[in-house]
């Protein structure tokens, strides 16, 4: 992420790096406990970055680490969003939660709401989606979700029902996020 004249990306050594955007020099960098591998959100005061263990680390401008919380027991691997001191993150298994400046959960909720079985218990999409390790964060658009798997398989699925479109195979894992057009 850019922000004013800074560079911050997280790295699949369990560091988020802060370099100037200008010079390309390291001014900081800052363990955490896993990759990161979605985009931090950075303000005016903060650095919010999200690792595949599923917690959530706040830093100021400096590298400092104020805080970290466990959100989830499922990998983050979508970009982290925010506004009016609040922030959105999305993990593997489908689930959005809003937090507070401080890491405490607002709300969360599914983006599947019928993933429920007849007892009402949730049936972990991240395990239907292609197993643990999924990495493709979900594209949602007109009513589906597509995302890709590591077995290789590119799926696309009804939002509401989880049931599925299509597969196809690509050949390789997939780790991006799809593009939709038309």
């Amino acid at each position: 992420v850019f922000y004013k004249d800074r560079l911050y990306v997280g790295g699949a050594d369990k560091h988020l790096y802060c370099l100037d955007a200008q010079k390309g020099n390291l001014l900081w960098k800052a363990e955490t406990d896993d990759w990161i591998r979605s985009s931090p959100f950075v303000d005016d005061q903060n650095i919010y970055v999200a690792t595949i263990r599923g917690r959530i680390y706040r830093l100021n401008h400096n590298g400092i680490v104020q805080w970290k919380e466990k959100i989830s027991d499922h990998a983050i691997y979508a970009d982290l969003v925010g506004r009016d001191n609040k922030l959105l993150i999305t993990d593997s298994n489908l689930m959005l939660y809003c937090l507070n400046e401080q890491g405490k959960r607002i709300w969360d909720k599914s983006v599947l709401c019928a993933f429920e079985n007849e007892e009402g218990e949730r049936i972990f999409t991240d395990l239907i989606s292609g197993g643990t390790y999924f990495q493709s964060k979900p594209t949602a658009a007109d009513g589906k979700l597509v995302f890709g798997t590591p077995s290789g398989f590119l799926y696309s699925v009804d939002a509401l029902s989880g049931k599925e479109n299509w597969k196809f195979e690509m050949g390789a894992a997939i780790s991006v996020g799809p593009a939709l057009a038309d």
